[in-house]
């Protein structure tokens, strides 16, 4: 399917920075594709917290 080579680029791309931003609690950079409206209530603060609990699950799901 060459004619979504460049679709597949973007979506890499994106995904890479999404699990970059999870790596290292970067919420800048998780939320530079969100739109205001999509952000209510989604702070700072509420991403580091979700991100900590993630980690802290995915330790125990790792061992």
């Amino acid at each position: 399917m060459p004619e979504l080579k460049n679709e597949r680029a973007i979506a890499e791309k994106f995904l890479k920075e999404m699990l970059k931003a999870d790596d290292t609690c970067n919420y800048e950079l998780f939320v530079k594709h969100y739109e205001e409206k999509d952000l209510v209530d989604f702070s700072p603060e509420r991403f580091e917290h979700d991100i900590k609990h993630m980690q802290a699950r995915n330790r125990k799901n790792f061992g």
